[in-house]
């Protein structure tokens, strides 16, 4: 057997040995062109944006479990909605600009208390403070490590 082939072999046997299973797409050229379009745009693989994609369908026809947010993500989200409502007003000249302004600012809903033992990470997030790091920011962490690793080791 070859270098190369012994490498790709060796790298099969990793990816097989993380959980991953071989998929074989038959898609037609302009959509593998689109695929690997999108796949370039957000600096992903394909593989990413396929589990992506088959996700966001999960959730879109529900058969997912719907979103849990956490204090900080609520607070944060209502914030954002109450302000783009607020701009839209103002856009279609219901509220006045400066009036929507103020408004806006106000509108701020005070940071939310944490629970005893919780305490947030750089990205907003809840965790307990027992741990070292927040669960979600490691696995992504994680997530874009082997990512790296198996990029080098396709090259």
């Amino acid at each position: 057997m070859s270098e190369a082939a012994e490498r790709v072999e060796a790298w099969r046997r990793a990816k097989r040995h993380e959980g991953y299973r071989q998929v074989a797409l038959w898609l037609p050229a302009d959509f593998k062109g689109k695929l690997d379009a999108l796949a370039y745009a957000r600096h992903q693989d394909i593989a990413t944006c396929v589990m992506e994609a088959v996700e966001y369908l999960e959730h879109k026809q529900g058969t997912l479990k719907p979103l849990r947010l956490d204090a900080h993500q609520q607070r944060r989200l209502e914030e954002k909605i109450t302000t783009t409502v607020l701009q839209r007003l103002a856009t279609l000249g219901v509220l006045d600009a400066a009036a929507v302004a103020t408004e806006a600012a106000g509108t701020l809903l005070p940071e939310a208390p944490l629970p005893a033992g919780m305490k947030h990470c750089k990205q907003g997030h809840a965790y307990p403070a027992t741990r070292a790091e927040c669960p979600h920011c490691a696995r992504v962490r994680k997530r874009r490590h082997r990512q790296l690793k198996a990029q080098k080791r396709t090259g």
